[in-house]
């Protein structure tokens, strides 16, 4: 994983999120399991405290440009 910049987006694990949940959103997935899922997937990353900001940011970010944003 590489970081080339400031921005949340100047990220592999960020970019990958970004994707892998646009992806789960288009193909029919609620929020909550897509994000369980990624969380799953991801869980070296979300245990990690360098990359768990990264991760959860990435999700919002992604959820709320997608007008997908969960109140929890």
């Amino acid at each position: 994983m590489g970081t080339w910049g400031p921005g949340l987006f100047s990220d592999d694990l960020a970019c990958d999120l970004r994707d892998q949940l646009r992806d789960a959103l288009a193909d029919g997935q609620n929020l909550p399991q897509a994000v369980a899922d990624l969380e799953h997937a991801y869980k070296a990353e979300v245990d990690d405290p360098d990359q768990a900001p990264v991760f959860w940011l990435a999700l919002a970010a992604t959820a709320w440009k997608l007008g997908r944003l969960d109140a929890a």
